[in-house]
């Protein structure tokens, strides 16, 4: 598989010809990611930015070279995870996609409700202990 990218890479928003194009959501979305200033000065003028822009952005987390690093981050980042128990992954998941609990007062009493879940969870215990445990000293 080939993911060498051109270099440098450019991301840009809109149809090739450059039009701006409202679509796939980006006009909520991306204000969302990146601001409204920077999501509108991408919308409206149509103009590609660089790696190290999205990545300053928030657009992006990382960037890599090549792909060989690519690959390498994405078998590290899985290795790292498949260390950790999936039922607390996906709640982590939910929690931040989460805007219910918009102070920090109910994100306390929602995260403390999920974590008493994944402490009675069938083999968790002891992994959910340790973490309840570490926060009480």
């Amino acid at each position: 598989m080939d993911l060498d990218p051109p270099t440098p890479s450019r991301i840009a928003t809109g149809p090739p010809n450059g039009s701006p194009s409202p679509e796939a959501a980006s006009t909520l979305l991306l204000p969302q990611l990146i601001g409204y200033q920077r999501a509108a000065q991408a919308m409206l003028f149509g103009e590609p930015f660089s790696a190290a822009e999205a990545q300053a952005a928030g657009f992006v987390n990382e960037v890599v070279p090549t792909a060989t690093d690519l690959e390498s981050l994405v078998a590290h980042r899985l290795s790292v995870l498949s260390t950790k128990p999936r039922a607390a992954l996906l709640a982590i998941k939910r929690l931040l996609r989460d805007d219910t609990a918009t102070s920090v007062n109910t994100r306390l009493a929602l995260d403390s409700k999920i974590l008493t879940e994944l402490m009675s969870g069938a083999g968790q215990n002891d992994a959910y202990r340790n973490i309840v445990e570490a926060f009480a000293r």
